[in-house]
């Protein structure tokens, strides 16, 4: 199953227009996000308790005292649209050098 999806990926990005050797970084990067993210522990799941307990001031950890599991949700998405948008302007990079080399 791993092997056809990493077939499947490096096909999209062939047809994209990736060379071969950015083929397998962009690959790696993307599954280290989905891997790292699934693996991030989070805040605890009682972590007002554990801020109390500690007599930690709350003072400047309002984002984690309001948090819940949608929060990771919310981590996610912009993280992987990050991802995209960088890689998308990174081929277009690579697009306009090719074009230029081949104006000359």
């Amino acid at each position: 199953m791993a092997l056809g999806a990493y077939t499947a990926a490096f096909a999209r990005l062939r047809g994209a227009g990736w060379p071969e050797d950015r083929l397998l970084p962009r690959v790696w990067a993307v599954e280290y996000f989905v891997i790292g993210s699934v693996l991030a522990p989070g805040p605890p799941k009682d972590h007002h308790a554990a801020i109390a307990d500690r007599n930690v001031p709350s003072l400047g950890l309002e984002p984690s005292l309001h948090s819940g599991p949608e929060q990771r949700d919310l981590a996610f998405e912009p993280g992987l649209a990050a991802l995209i948008r960088g890689f998308s302007a990174e081929l277009a990079e690579h697009r306009a050098r090719l074009g230029a080399d081949e104006a000359l």
